[in-house]
């Protein structure tokens, strides 16, 4: 029981640490997320490319190590398509991620929190359709597809080279805009 209640404390620390530092970086601004959408401010796409750069190599590390805590779900092409939609169409009218949702519905946004409020309203609503939408949008199902495996390489050496990349990418998309 203790050693439950030190993970679960160590990650509520870590989340609040997360969010402090999303909310300094300007990731519950309004203006900076769509100037973000509109490739007009690129400050957080640069924090968030640089994040996804190194929690790849990070997980496929700790993967080697046998600490894994994620499973690949399958690939869903029309579920993942139908899905990423919503979450775009989302984003975009309300201006906030899930993530940057609750940090500015903190700070006491209003817009936020109405925002937060249908978010959770969806949820439950997909919650209680959930069997009938997986039935309807599970095909084609591909299975647990990585990278990894179609290009048959070490899936650590293709988080490390993905990582890279993405890290690079954060550091040169002032030199790319400008072109």
């Amino acid at each position: 029981m203790k050693g439950r209640f030190l993970t679960g404390l160590q990650a509520v620390i870590i989340g609040l640490l997360f969010g402090a530092v999303l909310q300094r970086a300007g990731a519950s601004d309004f203006n900076k997320l769509t100037g973000m959408l509109r490739f007009s401010d690129l400050s957080l796409l640069k924090i968030i490319l640089t994040a996804i750069g190194t929690a790849s190599i990070g997980i496929y590390a700790l993967s080697r190590k046998g600490v894994e805590h994620f499973t690949i779900q399958p690939l869903q092409v029309l579920m993942m398509g139908v899905g990423g939609l919503v979450f775009g169409v989302g984003f975009a009218l309300n201006g906030y991620c899930p993530g940057t949702g609750i940090i500015a519905s903190m700070e006491g946004k209003k817009d936020a929190i109405i925002a937060m409020a249908g978010g959770l309203a969806g949820s439950l609503t997909y919650a209680f359709m959930k069997p009938s939408i997986d039935k309807s949008l599970a095909r084609p199902n591909y299975g647990k597809l990585t990278v990894d495996k179609v290009i048959r390489k070490d899936p650590l050496g293709t988080a490390i080279v993905f990582g890279v990349g993405m890290i690079i990418l954060a550091l040169t998309l002032d030199r790319i805009k400008r072109s």
